[in-house]
This record gives C-alpha cells, sequence and structure tokens, in this order.
C-alpha cells in the first residue's frame, strides 16, 4: 500500500478486545510506503501486529495507539525493514503506552533512519533471540531508549 491512512478514530464503544490498524501473518508480504497508522487512546488499540512475515515499511507514521506502535515477530527466513518511520504521539494527545516497536522472534530486523519519540513505555523492546540490526535512528523522549526482555 502507498500513501494510505489507516485509522481506528471510529470504534464502536461496546469493542472490548484489542484492535490492531493491521495484522500480517505468517508467509504473506507488507510494504507500506509513506502510510499513517493512527489509533485511538479511548480504546485498547496497536499500531500493527506482524508475524513472520516478509516485512517493509518505508516513511510510515504510527501514532495514538493506547497498547503500542508496531509489534514484529521476525521470522529466521523472513526480511524484516523498518526504515525511515516515525513512531510517536502527535502534540496533546496520550501516548503510546507500552512500546514503540517491539521486535520479537529468532529473525534479523532492521531498523533505520527512523524516529521513536514520547511512548510511555520503551521506545525500542528487543526479544529474547531477536537479532535487531538499529543504524542512524533518533530514540528520544522515551520511558527507556532501548529495552531487552
Amino acid at each position: 500500500m502507498e500513501g494510505c491512512l489507516l485509522s481506528l478514530k471510529h470504534i464502536q464503544k461496546m469493542c472490548k478486545s484489542i484492535v490492531p490498524a493491521l495484522v500480517a501473518l505468517e508467509n504473506t508480504a507488507v510494504i507500506l510506503n509513506r502510510c499513517l497508522l493512527r489509533g485511538n487512546t479511548a480504546h485498547e488499540t496497536v499500531g500493527a501486529i506482524l508475524k513472520k512475515a516478509d516485512i517493509l515499511l518505508k516513511e510510515v507514521k504510527v501514532t495514538q495507539f493506547s497498547l503500542g506502535g508496531l509489534q514484529i515477530y521476525c521470522g529466521a527466513e523472513k526480511i524484516v525493514k523498518v526504515a525511515n518511520c516515525t513512531v510517536r504521539r502527535l502534540k496533546k494527545v496520550l501516548n503510546n503506552d507500552q512500546f514503540g516497536l517491539y521486535f520479537l522472534g529468532e529473525g534479523s530486523c532492521y531498523l533505520e533512519n527512523s524516529l521513536v519519540q514520547k511512548n510511555k513505555g520503551p521506545g525500542v523492546r528487543v526479544g529474547p533471540a531477536n537479532k535487531l540490526k538499529a543504524m542512524k535512528n533518533h530514540i528520544r523522549e522515551n520511558y527507556t531508549g532501548i529495552e531487552g526482555s
């Protein structure tokens, strides 16, 4: 997808489960270029749950999610690259409460030239066995910058 808006601004009040803006499951491919993922701070929302998929996110903005920005499960043979992206809150709205980016799985992930800012939890959380390669990023004003688990 290119130049898109995925917004969770209007969610039914009776919705009780966690709502992601985007889900990609095993053996799929996701390419987002110049897109905006906007959450809803009044409900439990997360920007994206991407599980063992080939992933390319370029110039994507992720904001206003109550439970976190991007949760990425990296498969051993998968290509996962997040480049020139922004994960933060906008102006006076509530933060991403849990994390900005969360990398899990045994694969290699690349985070390049991205801004991860003003998240209430860690800006970047790296799970056990993940081989994250982070280069030339601005990770600032988060509760913690980079956290390993």
